[in-house]
């Protein structure tokens, strides 16, 4: 299993997540400058802004892909909450190959943080919102987790799930507190979702830490 961590913007105690694992804490400490830039440098992207009088217009972009406690991956023995998927569980992949999680972490994101990054709430995908089947229920995914609604052979053609906020079927999904459930298979891998395919990409999803094989 994945260490569970909390991203904290106002102090720096590790909090048990109530799982018997090692704690991890990331904590954008506001006196601590170093802490926080670290941090937010690893899950946040800020847009380009033209000159210094627009940088209170600047928008986050949250990067970190993740999946939804609830939200069920395809595995060898049926659909399972990502919430509870371990390391070395087989998961499907586009080839209908089942293969091992080889790396999984979970991100808790505490009040304090959402208050302070909006951005980082997951997006609720209704069911079809990429036509009949696609998903075939609702998932919820991180903004920054990739889907890919048309597979094929070659490069994936990538969606990026915070710019489905334009299309009908997709919304915000306001949250006091939430844990994304991160993970990859050691290489570029499409994995099923309720028939929509995610991608996963061990460079995106490994933020150091976590569980492996």
């Amino acid at each position: 299993m994945g260490n569970e961590f909390q991203v904290n913007s106002a102090g720096a105690r590790p909090e048990r997540s109530g799982t018997p694992v090692q704690d991890r804490v990331r904590t954008p400490d506001a006196r601590n400058v170093c802490v926080e830039e670290d941090i937010l440098q690893k899950v946040i992207g800020e847009s380009d802004f033209d000159s210094p009088d627009d940088t209170m217009k600047q928008e986050k972009n949250w990067t970190v892909p993740g999946f939804g406690p609830m939200t069920r991956v395809t595995t060898n023995f049926g659909q399972i909450p990502a919430q509870a998927l371990r390391v070395r569980d087989l998961v499907r992949t586009q080839s209908g190959d089942f293969l091992p999680i080889v790396w999984l972490d979970r991100i808790l994101l505490n009040e304090d943080f959402m208050v302070h990054h909006p951005e980082a709430m997951p997006i609720e995908l209704q069911p079809s919102v990429f036509g009949p089947g696609k998903p075939a229920k609702s998932v919820v995914l991180s903004p920054g987790q990739d889907v890919c609604p048309e597979p094929g052979f070659g490069d994936p053609n990538l969606t990026r799930v915070s710019d489905m906020l334009q299309r009908p079927g997709a919304m915000r999904r306001p949250e006091q507190i939430y844990t994304y459930t991160v993970f990859h298979l050691g290489k570029p891998e499409m994995v099923d979702c309720e028939g929509l395919w995610i991608y996963l990409d061990p460079k995106a999803q490994d933020l150091g830490g976590g569980s492996s094989l």
